[in-house]
């Protein structure tokens, strides 16, 4: 699989056979690495996280984020991912 719209994010770096994507403007979460996702599913845990962080994502795309009762919501789901769960 090709994935020749990764040039559009900001930086990539390849270190020791791992690759890590840092990526500084909402824009690229929302039009590439979500839609990227989607088509592409992740499995077990990694799909757990990647739907916390899509819900992440649309709190903030919605600006539901600018409250402080609303920064629990993304404080709570930042909790619940990279664990396992059963």
């Amino acid at each position: 699989m090709k994935l020749n719209y990764l040039i559009w994010l900001n930086l990539f770096l390849i270190v020791e056979e791992t690759v890590s994507f840092i990526i500084v403007d909402k824009d690229s979460i929302q039009n590439i690495i979500i839609p990227h996702f989607l088509n592409y599913s992740l499995i077990g845990t990694k799909y757990l996280d990647f739907l916390s962080f899509k819900k992440a994502g649309d709190i903030i795309n919605y600006k539901e984020h600018l409250l402080y009762k609303d920064i629990k919501k993304l404080v709570n789901i930042s909790k619940s991912m990279n664990t396992l769960v059963f």
